[in-house]
């Protein structure tokens, strides 16, 4: 039995056969991942307020026949890759999906019971004439002298058809005589069903009784194939009816019925139709699969999926045994499929926060909310905004990977045995070797600022490691061109040796090498006192209540089908500066650089501090940054004449400059500049070669403002008219 989406909606609802359901149950308590999304499944059903798919718009999708086909069990293909793709990125859709397949499990499943005087009086209403019915002419509604058309009196008693009419006097003999013959059977064979009682009862009493239209009492064919589906309709007999057993003893379902009967029993094939008869034998379709241990993974797409021994075509919408299910969210589609060639796959993991990823089929591409239990995909990008924590589980190379808040990696992709690499481009992750003693070593690869660094972890293992961008020094100076980075690697347990781009290796352990940073300007490592970093604390530290509840509020900000760069600057102005700083940290972590240069207008001061860290660490990444955050700020900025001057503020300035008479002095002047943005920029250049701040503050009165930059000229003086004596 397959896991798909659709076999698990099965089983939740009970209509799988029981050897079905106990193969499902078993593979479910052996892949934590598949057994996660039922959990999921459970909670979506039963949330409050969790919203409905938007009808028009960029969120309406999928078309409503789509997903009613899919539930039908006759839609294949790539549209059912992207209804389960869909599902299983948002809540909404999966909550939705399951609704309607429980629904229909429960409507479908129990007899519809037609008032016998309700169904006379449908037959009485649609009557037509003999020679119309027979020459196919549809019969119009009467039409009045003024053109208006004259509305049926229903209140009025209708006569009803000869056929209808004859059946009250011999339906009671018919009746009476088949109960009789019922009841003696039941006696004798000591059996209880009120199915064929009900279908004894109701069915041959309208069977008998169709004419054909010449009125000779003859039995019509059209007749008898409509009073014996009323009959079905009316009694327990539907399910005889609408059922087929194959040569195998499966129950066939009919492809116009949906979701089956809750006393139906659905096989593998029926819940997973087999592939059309013109599929490609290349094995062109969009699969995803797991095995039972989450330890496999194939995404294909428009890739065969090719075995040493054999070529396997992976249907529409089934995982192939062993497989379990994954969730893919859309990402960077550089690298579309995640090959298992290897057997490492990177899982998004973790139950609470938010993980971002860069969706590049959006239109425009944009970041968006991860979906939980998501698989990250090769070339994908992610990001774990403030205050947030991430989980991401790599199966196969036996690792669980801890982001902290403030963190974006990209995922490469898998690299020799028991291997995967990434790309982190800024913040802090944990690595932590999850086999047991007896377990292979795990390898990791880092790519940073361009060098590629390769942990090997042994079993017990915990490795963490920072990657903090400098802001530049300067706009002139050659280090613009090349981002200053510096990596810091912490291991606080455990073995671990590192292999430089050189060729280097290092063995890491408490006792040796425990904290040690390297420099992307000297490319050498640098062993330091063995001291916990305050970054690695913090995560693995237990958050405070307050900080909980903190992270708990900034998350329902997020909304998970909207792309962050449309809803993230609204919080900019929220009242609370927490949440302000938040929401700048986050767009400076996704790129977004035109709202930063907007927050630098705000008059918060929150808000114009993180505009202004996160715009200096952005700006040497590209050599045209500099040209595009003068066109942001002069379609921003309130006075041109400040443009220049928030331009040299955010290059920033080296220790040579604040040797210089001339820059510090324009420095200290500009702490009364009317505008907040430079005030409070020059500030945090003086207090950071100085490290006083003279009592100054950027949002004071002016009196106050004059009074402190009094006390910065005659720190001037007394240093020769520098802030850092020569």
């Amino acid at each position: 039995m397959r896991l798909t989406l659709r076999t698990l909606l099965a089983y939740l609802d009970d209509v799988l056969e029981p050897n079905a359901a106990r193969e499902i149950g078993a593979k479910l308590g052996e892949s934590p991942v598949a057994a996660s999304l039922v959990e999921r499944i459970k909670d979506v059903l039963k949330r409050r307020r969790i919203g409905t798919p938007d009808v028009t718009g960029p969120g309406s999708k999928p078309n409503a026949n789509l997903v009613a086909e899919y539930l039908d069990n006759t839609l294949v293909g790539n549209d059912v890759e992207e209804i389960e793709r869909i599902c299983l990125d948002s809540d909404v859709h999966l909550a939705e999906v399951a609704a309607c397949h429980k629904i229909l499990t429960l409507v479908l499943g129990e007899p519809v019971e037609v008032a016998r005087s309700t169904r006379e009086r449908m037959y009485a209403l649609g009557a037509v004439m003999p020679s119309e019915q027979a020459s196919g002419k549809s019969v119009a509604a009467p039409v009045s002298q003024n053109g208006s058309e004259q509305v049926l009196n229903l209140s009025q008693p209708t006569v009803l058809p000869k056929e209808l009419a004859r059946s009250r006097s011999q339906a009671p003999l018919w009746i009476g005589a088949l109960v009789l013959i019922v009841f003696g059977a039941w006696i004798g064979l000591v059996i209880n069903d009120h199915g064929l009682l009900d279908f004894l009862g109701s069915g041959d009493a309208d069977s008998a009784l169709a004419v054909n239209d010449d009125g000779n009492g003859a039995p019509d064919s059209a007749a008898d194939e409509a009073f014996d589906d009323d009959a079905g309709a009316d009694g327990a007999g539907a399910e005889g009816d609408n059922l087929e057993v194959d040569a195998n003893g499966d129950i066939e379902l009919p492809s116009n019925m949906g979701v089956a009967e809750s006393a139906t029993t659905l096989t593998d094939e029926q819940i997973n139709p087999p592939p059309p008869d013109d599929l490609s034998a290349d094995g062109t379709t969009d699969e995803v699969e797991m095995d039972g241990d989450g330890e496999s993974a194939v995404v294909v797409t428009d890739v065969p999926v090719i075995d040493s021994q054999e070529t396997v075509i992976a249907e529409p919408g089934i995982l192939e045994e062993p497989a379990d299910i994954v969730v893919v969210s859309p990402g960077d589609e550089e690298s579309p499929a995640v090959v298992s060639g290897s057997g490492v796959q990177v899982l998004y993991d973790s139950h609470e926060d938010v993980l971002l990823h860069l969706n590049q089929l959006a239109d425009p591409p944009g970041w968006f909310v991860l979906a939980r239990n998501s698989v990250i995909r090769d070339g994908q990008s992610i990001a774990c905004p403030e205050p947030f924590e991430a989980q991401l589980l790599v199966s196969g190379a036996m690792c669980r990977i801890d982001l902290i808040g403030g963190t974006r990696l990209r995922s490469v992709g898998s690299i020799a045995a028991n291997g995967f690499e990434f790309e982190l481009e800024r913040g802090g992750i944990v690595i932590r070797h999850t086999g047991g003693p007896d377990d292979p070593s795990a390898n990791c690869g880092l790519r940073v600022a361009g060098e590629l660094m390769q942990f090997k972890l042994f079993p017990g293992a915990i490795l963490g490691v920072q990657v903090d961008r400098l802001p530049p020094t300067g706009r002139e100076t050659d280090t613009v061109l090349v981002p200053m980075t510096m990596l810091t690697a912490f291991i606080p347990q455990g073995h671990c040796v590192l292999t430089a781009a050189n060729g280097v290796a290092l063995d890491l352990a408490p006792e040796v090498n425990g904290l040690v940073t390297w420099h992307s300007q000297t490319g050498l490592f640098v062993p330091q006192n063995l001291q916990a970093p305050d970054w690695y604390a913090a995560l693995i530290g237990e958050r405070t209540r307050a900080a909980q509840q903190t992270a708990t509020r900034y998350e329902e900000m997020f909304l998970i089908d909207q792309p962050i760069e449309s809803t993230i600057p609204t919080i900019v102005r929220h009242d609370e500066p927490r949440f302000v700083e938040f929401a700048v940290e986050t767009l400076g972590l996704i790129g977004d650089y035109a709202q930063l240069a907007r927050a630098l207008d705000s008059d918060k001061e929150t808000a114009i501090l993180a505009a202004g860290r996160e715009i200096s660490i952005w700006l040497p990444l590209d050599p045209e940054n500099g040209a595009r955050l003068h066109d942001e700020l002069e379609r921003n900025v309130r006075e041109m004449s400040d443009v220049d001057i928030l331009e040299v503020l955010l290059w920033g300035y080296d220790t040579a400059d604040a040797q210089r008479t001339n820059v510090s002095e324009t420095l200290v002047e500009w702490l009364l500049h009317d505008n907040l943005a430079v005030r409070l920029l020059a500030f945090e250049q003086i207090r950071r070669f100085t490290g006083v701040t003279q009592n100054y503050q950027p949002n004071a009165p002016l009196r106050h403002r004059e009074i402190s930059t009094d006390n910065w000229r005659e720190h001037l003086r007394r240093n020769g008219g520098a802030l850092i004596a020569p």
